[in-house]
């Protein structure tokens, strides 16, 4: 009995050991295209197909993301020195007057400056994630031409040199099976596929690439190491799933890489834009309040332009008017010198001629009638009067042209003070 259970143990043994063997090599799969090793094959590429495509599609989208963000750095830089020249414009003008915001536009123009220094980070940031998705994505090209190799050689084809997702994805396709017809158990595309499907929203590309290789060997085992699911393009090719590993792990570390510099340069050109937004902001309100009141001031001016304008006016009808006056004070005066000189003359008339009619009353008797004595008399009175009224007038005259020319020279010497 003992010597039996032995043989027994020895037997199955033997069999596990020329299975693994069996399997390892897979030396009958190259002739035997049975549905289930055909399945198996096809399953294994299409998931290292999914996987290695999804790779290069996020890198081409964090490539286009890169050079568009490069753009919004060009346009946010060319906002900032707009913006910088026109606060040192601003600034030059608040010296000049000593204007009280001169702190404000002087913080406006550092942090300018400052945004345009953040800018070229965030433009040399998204440079280098170019370059890194550009890498992931030969990366992948490069996993495209290993499931390439591999299709063809399960399909016996001839390798042409070209590669590319198409291509890979129609020899695949070659490989044909009807709708369904593949077993459960070796379906292993759809778990592939499906962690190739969360590299959208991944944000940690270290885990999802340690996840991914796992499971990338886990099917690989479950395929090559069972005898009816085994390939010789596999077992006996090792190499060709190594460099599907490797395209896929460097994919999804330059993918990682250029992730993080895109995320550093757009987080970099955001503050920038803020900042930019903010410090034109600032040295706008400042370049408005400074015109407000340099137009204030400059209705100001206006006004008392025009006041002084219309004073100079009333000034000089003033001028004319007091030289006019001037001229009629000068012209009575003359006038009343005149009338004294010739009141002076008739008085010394009437007094020469009184004189002489008294003289001839006294001395000789005229053949006059009392009347006519007493008229001759009344006339000489009369005379007198007359006279003594043409001095006191041309007196009176006298005093007002001189006060009238005057008033007009102390109205002259007030305006010459002016």
């Amino acid at each position: 009995m003992p010597a039996m259970r032995f043989c027994f143990v020895l037997l199955l043994s033997v069999c596990f050991v020329l299975c693994v063997s069996c399997a390892k090599n897979c030396p009958h799969s190259k002739g035997d295209k049975s549905l289930a090793r055909m399945c198996a094959v096809r399953e294994l590429l299409w998931g290292w197909l999914n996987v290695t495509n999804k790779t290069a599609v996020r890198a081409e989208k964090v490539m286009q993301n890169a050079t568009a963000l490069r753009d919004r750095a060009n346009t946010v830089e060319t906002k900032a020195k707009e913006s910088l020249k026109m606060a040192q414009d601003v600034m030059e003008r608040l010296q000049k007057i000593k204007f009280e915001k001169i702190t404000t536009v002087d913080r406006a123009m550092r942090m300018l400056e400052h945004v345009i220094a953040r800018v070229n980070t965030s433009r040399e940031e998204a440079v280098k994630a170019e370059k890194n998705a550009n890498e992931s994505m030969k990366a992948a090209v490069g996993g495209y031409g290993t499931i390439l190799l591999a299709a063809k050689s399960i399909l016996s084809g001839i390798n042409n040199g070209f590669i590319s997702y198409e291509i890979a994805s129609k020899k695949i396709d070659e490989i044909q099976i009807a709708v369904g017809a593949c077993p459960e158990d070796v379906l292993v595309s759809k778990n592939l596929s499906a962690v190739a499907d969360g590299l959208d929203g991944e944000k940690n590309l270290s885990e999802w690439k340690a996840q991914t290789l796992r499971l990338l060997d886990s099917t690989y085992d479950k395929i090559t190491k069972n005898e009816n699911t085994c390939h010789f393009t596999f077992n006996n090719d090792p190499e060709k799933f190594q460099g599907v590993k490797d395209a896929i792990s460097s994919a999804a570390e330059g993918l990682g890489n250029a992730l993080k510099e895109f995320d550093t340069a757009d987080l970099a050109l955001k503050e920038a834009e803020k900042n930019v937004t903010n410090a034109t902001r600032e040295a706008e309100v400042v370049n408005a309040t400074m015109l407000g009141r340099f137009k204030k001031n400059g209705e100001k001016l206006c006004g008392m332009i025009g006041r002084h304008a219309e004073l100079s006016t009333q000034l000089r009808a003033t001028v004319e008017h007091l030289e006019n006056a001037k001229h009629q004070a000068t012209s009575k005066m003359s006038d009343t010198k005149n009338l004294i000189s010739n009141a002076a003359e008739t008085n010394k008339v009437v007094q020469t001629v009184a004189g002489a009619i008294s003289r001839l009353l006294k001395t000789k008797p005229l053949p006059l009638s009392s009347s006519g004595a007493l008229f001759a008399s009344q006339n000489i009175t009369s005379a007198n009067e007359s006279v003594k009224r043409l001095k006191d007038t041309a007196s009176v005259l006298a005093q007002n042209a001189s006060s009238a020319n005057k008033s007009t020279n102390e109205v002259e010497r007030g305006d010459g003070k002016h």
